[in-house]
């Protein structure tokens, strides 16, 4: 049995010139295009615009149709988008962006894969200032213990995995970060909530694309299975 398959894929924002930055517009909805119009900075605006406009993109080659024609609903506040057309495609996908970068995740299980029932993805500058009170909100008592003395990186890594988990989850932050347990090296799921079932059936991973990002994928397997996960970077 072939193993199920996670694709993510990342983009600095800069490498998108004014030309290809139109074209991905082109593909947005209006409520997509009208959401974008609301940034005040230049820089937000393009993050957004390629952000959405890349996940049309791959999304729609994923599946052969057009970029424009996918349909995305939320069924609930802070809910997680899914696709409202064409409906039933057995892909589970995720979005992120932060300055400068973007990444999208996706799955589309085979029929006889290892099914992976969710996945999320979540970037962030490695150079994010995260104080103590701060960490002190997210992290747990052992988290913190084993941060202490550790590089200030760190605690952004154990930030972007949990916020990768609770969006593969569906919850956001409806679902506090501390009751989430992370570790590193490995990168591994040691606690959630229960409401997001067992630990062992989330799996984790971040890596650095670009020297100055922090980038997490996280996803959960109905059958405890380990997906193939594909990376790809820049522009296609």
């Amino acid at each position: 049995m072939s193993p199920a398959r996670i694709t993510v894929h990342t983009l600095e924002t800069g490498w998108v010139d004014d030309a290809r930055l139109a074209a991905l517009r082109s593909t947005l909805d209006e409520a997509e295009r009208a959401q974008a119009d609301r940034f005040a900075f230049d820089a937000d605006r393009r993050d957004y615009l390629v952000a959405h406009g890349l996940r049309r993109q791959l999304l729609g080659r994923a599946l052969g149709v057009a970029p424009e024609a996918l349909r995305f609903a939320i069924d609930e506040p802070r809910g997680k988008p899914r696709l409202a057309w064409p409906e039933h495609t057995g892909i589970d996908f995720n979005l992120s962006h932060t300055h400068g970068l973007v990444a999208c995740a996706w799955t589309a299980p085979q029929p006889s894969a290892a099914s992976v029932a969710s996945v999320g993805v979540d970037c962030e500058s490695a150079e994010r200032p995260i104080d103590d009170e701060l960490a002190e909100v997210f992290c747990n008592p052992a988290e913190l213990a084993a941060l202490r003395d550790q590089a200030a990186t760190r605690r952004v890594h154990v930030w972007v995995l949990k916020e990768a988990l609770l969006k593969a989850s569906g919850r956001g932050l409806e679902l506090p970060l501390h009751e989430v347990h992370i570790g590193l090296d490995p990168a591994r799921v040691l606690g959630v909530p229960a409401r997001m079932g067992d630990a062992a059936d989330w799996q984790v991973e971040h890596w650095h694309p670009t020297s100055r990002h922090i980038t997490a994928l996280a996803w959960r397997s109905t059958d405890g299975a380990s997906p193939t996960v594909e990376h790809g970077h820049g522009l296609e």
